[in-house]
């Protein structure tokens, strides 16, 4: 989604397939492997660096549409981008229940329906289908892209909004998520749940994202550059990340942590995106945007370029990951939980993603060359 050219930012398309990587990962049940990463030592973790992004990305590419076409126009294209979106979430569900319940029936472990939240499926399958199109019924894995179409669906309408008063959609947004907190409002799940990311709370980073990637003549106070506050989220760092990292010492080694720090998850809840959540992860993107610049030559390695890859084809990735997240499980589960094996199947993963990216980008580069020699 991040615009082609010389002014191409790849540490969007770095990060964004970092994140991909780092979700591929974690979505693997009890993955060792998971304990290096970003949820592992920070208390935000892949999903805000997606959203966030996504944000971003989005008002970058929206909001060029719209000074270039219109708002109306603008609109249009974001919920053409939503009709995709949704087309890919139909189209994961219907594979991922076929995934799953063949594997279950296949191996003779029930258990594999239950684990994956899909065992309503198995009863009333019509009623599933149903709330499923409704973005309703999010069996697990299957939470990530509803939230993100409702996001968009939001900007469609937004946009305006962010492109003349930044200020005042931040100012919504906060209001909403504070509102949230408060009340402790959501969206129901079928059958009888919520949504686990809650859209209420969430927006809140993807709309200060899209603030900050909307194009715009005028630039962000200098204040927003300032030392001091490159300090304030170094300070921010230094106490999330080391009592992070002790938390999962903890869990490492099977002990329970100390009744005083039960306070950190009510302020860290996913699903609410806690404040200490938001917190962590505004610090460690501004760190990340402070240090590292778009021309930094390291982007261009090799290595680099694999990830960023995979963060330019996100939607396809982010699919196939999810395929090979349970196929994973499945291998570690039904044949071997070494460490060997944890080892072998994220790696074996991450580099079937970062095959069929490489792919796909080399396919287009084919195709715009062909173009260009035809024209």
């Amino acid at each position: 989604m991040v615009k082609t050219g010389p002014e191409r930012d790849l540490r969007l398309d770095f990060f964004r397939g970092l994140a991909l990587v780092f979700i591929f990962i974690d979505h693997i049940p009890d993955n060792k492997l998971a304990r290096l990463t970003l949820g592992s030592w920070n208390f935000s973790d892949a999903a805000e660096v997606f959203v966030f992004i996504s944000g971003y990305t989005a008002a970058l590419v929206f909001g060029a549409a719209a000074q270039r076409l219109g708002d109306g126009l603008a609109a249009v294209k974001i919920m053409s981008r939503c009709w995709t979106l949704y087309v890919a979430h139909v189209f994961l569900f219907v594979i991922f229940m076929a995934e799953v319940s063949f594997s279950a029936d296949s191996l003779s472990n029930p258990m594999l329906v239950e684990e994956m939240n899909v065992d309503h499926f198995i009863k009333t399958p019509h009623l599933a289908v149903l709330n499923a199109l409704m973005l309703m019924f999010q069996p697990a894995f299957m939470d990530i892209l509803p939230l993100y179409i409702v996001l968009m669906l939001s900007l469609a309408a937004l946009l305006p909004v962010i492109g003349r008063w930044p200020w005042a959609a931040v100012g919504l947004s906060v209001l909403l998520y504070a509102a949230t907190q408060r009340w402790g409002l959501n969206l129901p799940t079928y059958p009888s749940g919520i949504w686990f990311f809650n859209p209420l709370s969430w927006q809140l980073l993807f709309i200060a994202g899209a603030c900050l990637g909307y194009p715009r003549p005028r630039q962000w106070p200098s204040w927003l550059h300032a030392n001091w506050l490159f300090w304030l989220a170094a300070a921010v760092l230094a106490v999330c990340i080391p009592i992070r990292v002790v938390v999962t010492v903890y869990d490492l080694l099977g002990l329970d942590l100390p009744a005083q720090t039960r306070w950190m998850w009510t302020v860290n809840s996913k699903t609410t995106l806690g404040p200490l959540r938001v917190v962590n992860f505004l610090a460690l993107a501004y760190i990340a945007a402070y240090l590292i610049k778009p021309q930094d030559g390291w982007l261009n390695w090799r290595p680099v370029r694999l990830v960023t890859r995979m963060g330019q084809n996100s939607l396809y990735i982010f699919c196939l990951g999810i395929f090979l997240s349970y196929l994973g499980h499945l291998i570690l589960v039904e044949f071997s939980s070494r460490t060997v094996a944890h080892i072998a199947v994220s790696l074996t993963g991450v580099g079937v993603m970062a095959a069929v990216a490489w792919t796909m980008s080399w396919f287009r580069r084919a195709e715009a060359q062909k173009r260009r020699i035809g024209a």
